[in-house]
């Protein structure tokens, strides 16, 4: 138990999120784009997602 270990990242993710509050009809609509990347070293790899979450409503 007296050992230590050491527990280094082997990737590191960088997100820009653009969050929307919408209201439609009686509806609550949450919108969120998340644009970035997920890094190893030199290597990176793009992340694009797009959610839309009914808050409140039909």
């Amino acid at each position: 138990m007296g050992d230590n270990i050491r527990v280094d990242p082997i990737f590191d993710v960088e997100i820009e999120r653009r969050v929307w509050n919408i209201e439609e009809a009686g509806s609550k609509i949450e919108f969120v784009v998340d644009r970035g990347a997920a890094i190893a070293g030199e290597r990176r790899a793009p992340i694009h997602e797009a959610e839309l979450e009914l808050k409140d409503g039909r």
